[in-house]
């Protein structure tokens, strides 16, 4: 698995804990890395119950990521979390 598709599989698994711990979907996910690279992805249910992500807006000037990455979500009714996705780890605050 490359850089890129790490870091998306970290951001969706901590997507799917914040749906677990009461946000509710759409959840819109807004983040940007120390070099100005930007990541917007967007999570909602699908029919069948499980959540689907959609990337929105991406832009990436070189391979691999500027690590720690801070991420803002934001969901259906407005609460806030604040991702930080470091090497080794995802917090959320």
């Amino acid at each position: 698995m490359d850089g890129t598709n790490t870091l998306i599989g970290s951001i969706e698994k901590a997507l799917a804990e914040l749906v677990g711990s009461g946000m509710v979907p759409p959840l819109v996910f807004a983040a940007v890395s120390q070099d100005g690279d930007f990541l917007v992805i967007r999570c909602q249910e699908g029919a069948d119950g499980n959540l689907r992500y959609q990337p929105i807006a991406m832009r990436s000037e070189a391979p691999g990521a500027c690590i720690p990455i801070n991420g803002m979500v934001v969901d259906q009714s407005g609460r806030a979390a604040h991702l930080v996705i470091g090497s080794d780890a995802t917090t959320v605050h």
